[in-house]
């Protein structure tokens, strides 16, 4: 199965007083390739999991 998401980092306004969110990509990206990340990382455990299942927040 390969992936064919894109997932683009949001531009805040550039402000001298805001600092740079250097997790958020990486965050993003799990959210939104998890499923994938799953698959790839832990194929035994990517078996188990219900993905039709919203996870709880």
């Amino acid at each position: 199965m390969m992936a064919s998401n894109i997932v683009l980092e949001e531009q805040p306004p550039y402000s001298a007083s805001s600092l740079p969110d250097y997790d958020g990509l990486w965050k993003k990206l799990i959210e939104e390739l998890f499923e994938e990340l799953m698959e790839f990382l832990a194929p035994d455990l990517y078996r188990e999991i219900d993905f039709s299942i919203a996870p709880a927040r």
